[in-house]
């Protein structure tokens, strides 16, 4: 058994190869376009010889009986983009545009009622049945590297199908690498292939930023918002625009009290609400401009947290 863990992706080589050129084809027009043809040509011949090096690196999950090793020999790509891409003085936000425009035009080779009907197939009653299968499977934790989650049931209006990953094959494997600061551009690439299928996602926490899980949320019918710029949505672990609420100080909620009163008072003793209407509509302004200052100054130092 252990002779064929260690030598699984090395046995796999020669196709793994002809995989990688079929993802890394279509860039070569983009970075053509960046660079010049020849370089462009170095960048591809370099992402093949960093691929090389990196199949005997990969864990053993299971081979071809689990379908995630697919994801996992695919991450391979981004990162061996990624180093080669390093190499000629690109950038990281380069290498998750093209990572981007690679897998897009990848899967609009493929016919849309392909797509379509190969993801309602994948979240059907038995597709579901097969994930919970190897849910539960994924508990036993065999294999270090492995993905695990649990299946969430929906409820058909706020979403179909929930997943929650508590470990994350590509997760520890970019940290293994040195790369975890990739992993949030792999992760964006979700958007992209369940806007090519038409379904839809929300999410709100990923491992790729450190939150405690990966909470996908699917629609068997969706209609998403281009990936690219990324949104990086899950940035944020779950904390939304109402939690910033959270951290204002009560003295701001006692002033803007205050002004509301005051606005009654006015009412009963001025009807007309002539100088005291302008008085207090004044006030009521500078609160709610500095109020949204504060909540804007918290969301930006948020994001400068990460």
């Amino acid at each position: 058994m252990m002779v064929q863990e260690t030598s699984y992706y090395i046995s796999q080589k020669d196709r793994m190869l002809k995989d990688l050129n079929k993802y890394a084809q279509p860039m070569l027009s983009e970075l053509a376009q960046r660079y010049s043809s020849q370089t462009a040509q170095q960048i591809l011949m370099q992402v093949q010889e960093a691929y090389a090096e990196l199949i005997p690196q990969f864990p053993y999950i299971g081979g071809k009986a689990n379908p995630l090793t697919t994801n996992l020999v695919q991450s391979g790509y981004a990162l061996a983009l990624y180093q080669a891409i390093q190499a000629h003085g690109g950038t990281l936000e380069e290498t998750g545009e093209l990572m981007h425009l690679g897998i897009e035009k990848q899967l609009n080779r493929i016919p849309y009622f392909i797509r379509r009907w190969a993801a309602l197939r994948k979240y059907n009653r038995q597709g579901i049945c097969r994930l919970k299968a190897r849910a539960e499977l994924s508990q036993q934790r065999r294999y270090a590297g492995d993905w695990v989650f649990d299946v969430v049931e929906g409820n058909g209006i706020d979403f179909d199908i929930g997943l929650n990953f508590s470990e994350c094959g590509i997760d520890k494997f970019m940290r293994a690498m040195g790369a975890a600061e990739l992993t949030p551009y792999l992760c964006n690439l979700d958007y992209v292939m369940f806007r090519a299928c038409g379904l839809g996602l929300q999410r709100t926490k990923t491992l790729g930023w450190g939150c405690g899980q990966c909470d996908f949320r699917i629609s068997r019918k969706g209609d998403l918002l281009p990936a690219w710029p990324p949104h990086f949505k899950e940035r944020g672990c779950g904390k939304d625009a109402a939690n910033q609420y959270k951290n204002i100080p009560s003295a701001w909620f006692k002033l803007m009290g205050f002004v509301f009163k005051t606005d009654l008072i006015l009412d009963l003793v001025d009807p007309s609400r002539g100088t005291g209407r302008c008085v207090q509509h004044w006030c009521a302004d500078i609160v709610q401009v500095t109020t949204a200052a504060y909540i804007g100054a918290q969301l930006v130092a948020d994001l400068q947290r990460g």
